[in-house]
């Protein structure tokens, strides 16, 4: 697939995952857990890509689709629909939040040295949800950037909120 590494000390740990017809990946460091998709109770007034909330033992978890933040079409759940458990740090504060995607792919070393940044023509995707670009034999693996995801989502539903 890509340039995986022999030496590990020297890479960094991703989780694949597809979007849609494409292979995306967010870094291990901001994983906590993946889990099957479940019930989520919706949340009135949020954006569309804003899922709304599950019950995680006891915890409540916001969810969000990752493929919709990101501009890719709605997608049916399947068999194969997982909701990846994160936690990151937003504007100062620890946010535990779900992101579905359509399947999960494997937890892989990649050498960080390796990863590019995001083409300025051509990408699908807003360049500030890229972390970076990943060559590889059967094409590209983007690395999404879970921090700017989930700030923008915070960001439009206060703007929702508040507005009259």
């Amino acid at each position: 697939m890509c340039s995986y590494i022999q030496n590990k000390s020297q890479s960094d740990q991703y989780l694949t995952f597809m979007l849609r017809d494409e292979t995306f990946a967010l870094g291990s460091a901001d994983i906590i857990e993946v889990v099957d998709y479940g019930a989520i109770t919706p949340v009135p007034h949020t954006p569309d890509t804003f899922c709304g909330v599950m019950n995680l033992r006891g915890n409540v978890i916001s969810v969000v689709d990752l493929g919709l933040i990101i501009g890719l079409p709605i997608f049916a759940k399947s068999f194969n629909t997982s909701i990846v458990i994160v936690e990151t740090l937003v504007e100062g504060e620890y946010l535990k939040a779900g992101g579905i995607v359509d399947a999960v792919q494997a937890v892989t070393y990649f050498d960080s040295a390796a990863m590019g940044p995001p083409p300025l023509l051509g990408m699908k995707i807003n360049s500030d949800f890229i972390r970076g670009v990943l060559h590889c034999q059967d094409g590209y693996i983007t690395i999404l950037n879970i921090d700017k995801m989930l700030l923008t989502i915070e960001t439009q539903i206060t703007n929702e909120r508040f507005s009259p």
